[in-house]
């Protein structure tokens, strides 16, 4: 930004008003609000002690910035006010903006609105402008971090309510980041046709009513599921036309959307025709069996399950039913190393077997018995909340400090629980508060606060927890066994090990 002229007294006859208040606020808002009567009567005192910023329109002048200063200047009779003219909105806006963060009397929501009209006017000035000398310019600008500008970037993009929301914390930005970088990018690489009929910020913005409505499932679905959607290179035509009917109608689930691309890729199979007259159907046994884990003996029935070291305060089959064969309904096959890694699960959890709560206990005999057999979804839930249990134990022994941290995070969101922060609980009387009003991310960002974990673990629980969350609700979620290994391997080294949650 080039140095601003010299302060100048403007008469107040000559300046026009400016549509684009960043802040948003009508006359009537100004002139009803009770600090326009205190902000009266200091310039009555006082003068006006911040000036103005205006741009220099022919004989007259338009307003940049100081709209309520103006307007208390014309109530109190004053002819002419204190003033910088810049020779730009764009400069003028820049300006305003550092004044305003400068005496920190901008609120959150306003000073995103100002950044979005100040990169609006960048852009408008250089249509031809990277997003790398974008990002360097609103860095020059504002001396944010790396991330919170590529933030920006995005959330700049949508309509105002959607940045309001997502300011307030009422709506994640990690629903616009990945709406951003999983769809709508993906649209404008492999299906450009689509974006003749809607914009790039019309389909923005169906995308982000869409999540408010629920109906874009979760990111991790977005990230690991759908793309296989973009990522398939056969039935090109069909899957445009499905693409272009979800982003049509607006309250197509996305989840709907992949089970007709399903249908598209492996369409249902041809019934099976009548057995001819004359011949019996075929009942032999010696048709080739399915591959996978083969769980049973030569008899075909399947084994118990058996602990190799009993865990502490495990009971043996108090029945000799002989349990369903789960595995029958679905093989899952597995490499050696992933079978080995499965087995070696069991002995880790038994080796630390006496450190256990009885909470956590059967917490992690519940998951266990569904590892062995294949229940991998309940799997996770279970052994999510054993490391949830332990989590709690430790914040029981040290509620004062569970708040104390949890108030600072929410005061300084500047972590990896930056777009979490803003709900947290900070004052629980007891664990049973905790338990009902604390998220899980709230537990697992306090750890990362008081470095129990690092960033990169922080992240990885992360996952895990939002993996968690699909298997809990009715989604198309498949686990794998490289991500249920990864899980339980994760929640013993980073919860259940953890020398701080002794």
């Amino acid at each position: 930004m080039e140095k601003q002229h010299e302060l100048q007294q403007i008469e107040v006859s000559k300046i026009n008003f400016n549509e684009n208040n960043p802040r948003g606020e009508s006359e009537e808002k100004i002139t009803t609000d009770p600090q326009f009567k205190q902000l009266i009567s200091s310039i009555n005192e006082f003068g006006i002690l911040m000036p103005l910023i205006l741009k220099k329109t022919g004989f007259d002048y338009l307003l940049i910035d100081g709209e309520r200063r103006l307007r208390a200047s014309k109530v109190s009779g004053i002819e002419k006010v204190p003033a910088h003219v810049v020779d730009s909105d764009v400069n003028g806006r820049i300006l305003a903006y550092q004044v305003h963060m400068l005496r920190k009397d901008w609120s959150k929501i306003t000073e995103v609105k100002s950044l979005k009209i100040i990169i609006k006017d960048i852009v408008g000035s250089n249509p031809e402008i990277s997003e790398i000398d974008l990002k360097r310019q609103i860095k020059e600008i504002t001396n944010a971090q790396d991330d919170r500008i590529s933030d920006w970037i995005i959330l700049l993009k949508y309509d105002d309510d959607i940045v309001e929301k997502v300011t307030n914390g009422i709506f994640p930005m990690s629903h616009l980041i990945q709406n951003e970088n999983s769809f709508l990018n993906k649209i404008k690489a492999l299906y450009p046709n689509i974006l003749n009929t809607f914009s790039e910020d019309k389909i923005r913005n169906i995308l982000a009513r869409k999540a408010e409505k629920k109906l874009m499932g979760n990111t991790r679905f977005l990230m690991d599921t759908f793309k296989n959607v973009f990522n398939c290179e056969s039935h090109r035509e069909e899957i445009e036309i499905l693409l272009f009917h979800f982003i049509e109608q607006q309250d197509i689930n996305i989840h709907k959307t992949y089970e007709e691309f399903e249908n598209i890729i492996t369409p249902p199979p041809l019934p099976t025709p009548p057995n001819q007259p004359g011949k019996e159907p075929d009942t032999s046994e010696s048709q080739e069996p399915q591959k996978g884990i083969q769980v049973g003996d030569n008899t075909g029935k399947k084994k118990p399950s058996q602990l190799t070291t009993p865990v502490k305060g495990s009971r043996k089959d108090e029945t000799s039913k002989e349990k369903p064969d789960l595995n029958a309904y679905r093989q899952i096959s597995l490499t050696k190393t992933q079978e080995t890694k499965i087995k070696d699960i069991r002995p880790k959890f038994e080796t630390i077997g006496k450190t256990f709560s009885d909470e956590e206990l059967e917490y992690i005999k519940e998951a266990i018995t569904c590892l062995d057999n294949f229940c991998y979804k309940a799997a996770i839930l279970m052994i999510w909340s054993s490391g949830i249990s332990r989590i709690l134990q430790y914040i029981e022994k040290n509620l004062p400090d569970y708040n104390t941290s949890c108030s600072t995070m929410k005061s300084n969101p500047t972590s990896v629980y930056k777009y979490y922060a803003k709900t947290f609980q900070t004052s629980a009387a007891n664990i049973e508060e905790i338990r009902q009003a604390s998220l899980d991310m709230q537990l697992i960002s306090y750890m990362c606060f008081k470095k129990f974990i690092s960033e990169p673990d922080f992240k990885k629980l992360k996952g895990h927890y939002d993996t968690r969350c699909d298997c809990a609700h009715p989604t198309k979620i498949t686990i794998t066994p490289n991500e249920i290994i990864s899980i339980f391997e994760n929640v013993y080294r980073l919860v259940h090990t953890n020398q701080n949650l002794k």
